[in-house]
């Protein structure tokens, strides 16, 4: 039996109306619980003013941090003046000011007296002491206090840092986890009371490091941006935009912050770089001043220089994860990502020694903090460790590396012993298993639930796994049963690389054969299709994906249509059936929707959060996630049974109609501002296709949408 609310906080304050104060404040909000923001009285006749200042503040910034805008009636402005008598009534306390360390000691200090005796109190910090701050907390309270990191955005950036002083009695840092998991919905991690943590210590390397080898082989800051973004998983945006996310200002603060031990092994590569020293000279401070590296005065954030594309020898290389190869090459773009990362992995495995922390551990950190999609452990780990150690001690012996060597990493993480054809849950352990073929399993559950599930941790979704997905359906309407889709691993979709499919266009084709017929198989059965995943979802994941009327997934799922990384039109009906999920409105705003998605589909790094999938309708309010992969399949099993209990059938998808010639020249004007004019009038192309009925069909758009593709690979061929 579960106690929902053993952990729970009942009356939240915030103090101080700073922005990150007012966001945190949103997120209670967006729990359901009803918050107090305090400030100062600043103006005599209006002493609510600096706190209503900061609520309003919200409803202007992009994204927004609320989920829906009643959530802002949750938030109450409150004075020190008027309403100190009211801080006795608070259970839970955050101090929000980002000021300097005698500065929170001294707000502290002042503030504590009125905070109940039994109050659990956290203090906003970026990587100041820990203990320090609990010195202005009266003796008897310190046992209950801790120091928070918080990250930029706190809604979309689902991770906080605690941090403990030697004080701290553990029930309460065991209820304070407890609570943002199950009720925020947020990961905490435990860290050391080291200056910066863990995660603005990893960010500071990966910023300035950045910065430093690009100016050692002469690349431009375009370059720089490109390459990095290449290394994090990304599309386009790069370690600029991380930075920019999390403010020019507040990183020169990390930066100051530096642990002593850092600066010495390390030495120049930890310096603030000249350019960033020049935009905060000018007040470009990041996506929180609308301009940064990024101008964010558009929906679509710009680059302050004229983007570069990457060199394909160096592009080939890394995504073929040889390290061998890349070391041959001799550009100052491979020079770049060599350096950068080996000098990357030698400091994690020293900050991985010293924060008691494991590499995926600290893969997750950055994940959740930055948005770091393509984790650098699990990098090396692709790269051959053994292979990238031996070439770190030759450039050691070279003189290129001036610090002693960490050996933690050298070898490949065995995997685990556990059988991957025996994924056994509490899900599938009460269902029959009642056909198993080459790869992948179905089970009967109740009767009316057939769940089909692969049986490896990374599923490849080609001609053989889509080939036992058409057969599940099949065997699904033969028994009037709803279709569950049941892949808890590490990447669904995805499993060959584009290189390959474009030195082989030909040996793609019965995957996009197959993978037509088995979304129109998944489309036409009469029942219910469910979705319940972890990990990436990637391309023909992605098109899967988008006929399930219901999704369960973790909440580190991220989706991402690589195919569009390469020049080439997003295939699998996977933007058609999007905005069949969007409700159908005026001829101005179906124009509107259309464009939207085709310009996140060009221009995105991908979704990397279950809020920003919310936000952009790949989730919708229906779908669920947890934080807990481990919960996972309890709370797939409950949402099924939910859904089948209420005999509901599946919903309907909204139609898409054809387009005329007006709409053709609209859109040929909205193509100027995306990040592929061409390949965005093609794809826009198929919605007014000759062919096509007023009402578009799934169907010919499939076929037609896979000859364009196909065209594409054979042009990439050729050239």
């Amino acid at each position: 039996m579960i106690h929902h609310n053993i952990h729970r906080f009942q009356q939240p304050a915030i103090l101080g109306a700073t922005m990150m104060g007012a966001r945190i404040a949103a997120l209670f909000a967006n729990a359901g619980y009803r918050v107090k923001l305090y400030e100062r009285p600043f103006d005599k006749d209006y002493p609510d003013a600096a706190a209503e200042a900061a609520i309003d503040s919200l409803f202007q910034q992009t994204p927004s941090p609320f989920t829906g805008m009643e959530a802002a009636s949750f938030i109450e402005p409150r004075n020190y003046r008027d309403h100190w008598i009211e801080l006795q009534d608070h259970d839970l306390i955050i101090e929000c000011y980002e000021d300097s360390l005698a500065d929170k000691q001294d707000w502290l200090s002042r503030l504590a007296p009125g905070f109940a005796k039994d109050a659990v109190v956290l203090s906003l910090s970026m990587g100041e002491c820990a203990a320090a701050i609990a010195k202005a907390l009266p003796a008897g309270m310190r046992p209950r206090f801790m120091a928070v990191n918080f990250f930029s955005h706190p809604r979309l950036q689902r991770l906080v840092e605690l941090v403990a002083t030697d004080r701290t009695e553990d029930r309460v840092s065991e209820r304070i986890q407890a609570f943002f998991r199950q009720s925020l919905g947020i990961r905490p991690v435990r860290v050391l009371d080291t200056p910066n943590f863990i995660a603005n210590r990893l960010m500071v390397f990966a910023v300035n490091s950045a910065f430093y080898y690009a100016k050692q082989f002469n690349l431009s800051l375009a370059m720089m941006e490109a390459l990095t973004a290449l290394i994090m998983g990304h599309t386009h945006e790069g370690i600029c935009f991380v930075l920019d996310r999390v403010g020019l200002n507040h990183f020169q603060k990390m930066v100051e912050r530096t642990p002593e031990e850092d600066k010495q092994s390390f030495g120049e590569a930890l310096h603030l770089a000249d350019q960033i020293v020049v935009m905060i000279e000018i007040q470009r401070l990041g996506r929180h001043k609308n301009g940064g590296f990024y101008d964010y005065q558009e929906n679509q954030p710009t680059f302050f220089e004229q983007r570069e594309s990457l060199p394909e020898s160096l592009v080939n290389a890394f995504e073929s994860r040889d390290w061998q190869s890349l070391l041959a090459l001799e550009t100052a773009e491979a020079k770049f990502v060599k350096a950068y990362l080996q000098n990357f992995w030698q400091f994690l495995m020293r900050v991985s020694e010293l924060a008691e922390k494991n590499g995926t551990q600290l893969d997750d950190i950055l994940l959740h903090a930055f948005q770091w999609t393509q984790g650098p452990y699990q990098l090396l780990q692709e790269f051959s460790p053994s292979v990238v150690y031996e070439s770190t001690c030759e450039a050691k012996e070279k003189g290129d590396i001036n610090y002693s060597l960490s050996s933690l990493w050298r070898r490949r993480t065995r995997q685990s012993k556990q059988s991957k054809d025996k994924q056994i849950d509490s899900f599938t352990a009460q269902a029959e298993l009642i056909q198993e073929n080459g790869f992948s399993k179905c089970y009967h559950y109740q009767d009316n639930l057939l769940i089909w599930q692969p049986k490896q941790e990374l599923v490849s979704l080609d001609a053989a796994y889509l080939k036992d997905l058409i057969e599940a359906t099949s065997l699904a309407r033969k028994t009037q049963s709803a279709l569950m889709l049941y892949h808890h691993g590490k990447q669904f979709g995805g499993g060959q690389t584009w290189q390959e499919r474009l030195a082989h266009p030909d040996a793609f084709v019965p995957t996009q054969i197959a993978l037509r017929k088995a979304i129109l198989a998944l489309r036409m059965l009469p029942y219910p299709v469910m979705l319940s995943v972890s990990g990436k979802v990637i391309d023909e994941g992605c098109a899967i994906m988008m006929q399930a009327d219901r999704v369960i997934c973790s909440a580190d799922v991220s989706w991402r249509l690589k195919v569009v990384e390469h020049q080439l039109p997003p295939y699998g009906g996977v933007w058609f059936e999007w905005l069949r999920r969007l409700p159908r409105l005026s001829i101005e705003m179906t124009r509107m929707q259309i464009h939207t998605v085709l310009k996140l589909i060009f221009a995105s790094n991908g979704i990397n959060s279950v809020h920003a999938a919310r936000d952009n309708g790949i989730l919708r309010t229906h779908d669920r996630f947890v934080m807990d992969i481990e919960q996972l399949p309890e709370i797939t099993y409950r949402t099924a049974k939910a859904w089948l209990d209420s005999g509901q059938r599946r919903p309907q998808r909204y139609p898409l109609y054809k387009l005329n010639q007006e709409d053709i020249k609209w859109f040929e004007q909205q193509s100027k501002q995306t990040a592929q004019p061409q390949l965005y009038l093609e794809c826009v192309a198929l919605l007014a296709s000759l062919e096509q009925k007023n009402i578009l069909s799934l169907r010919r758009f499939l076929l037609e949408e896979m000859a364009l593709l196909q065209t594409k690979l054979v042009d990439n061929t050729n050239v």
